[in-house]
């Protein structure tokens, strides 16, 4: 990717990167200009499925769609020793 900006009003900006369920996204600025990324974490015993990182274009779009978070295969419950293993 190749982002130029003469002048400050020449930035190229992007939309809202969007939001995922059972999940955060990280905003390093509340703005999004070409080169800027978002970064998406999941919350605890959801997996991400898709990329944890987007990145706004010069076209003004960033390049990947927002990842989703799951349920994950396998959860550990450690908290009651009868119990080991629980699929979801």
């Amino acid at each position: 990717m190749f982002c130029v900006h003469i002048l400050a009003e020449d930035k190229v900006e992007c939309p809202d990167a969007g939001s995922i369920c059972d999940g955060v996204k990280h905003l390093p600025n509340q703005t999004f200009f070409c080169g800027d990324q978002v970064a998406y974490v999941c919350d605890v015993s959801y997996e991400l499925q898709g990329d944890s990182v987007a990145q706004c274009t010069e076209t003004g779009e960033f390049d990947k769609q927002p990842p989703e978070c799951v349920i994950a295969g396998e959860y550990f419950c450690s908290f009651n020793k009868n119990v080991q293993r629980q699929n979801f």
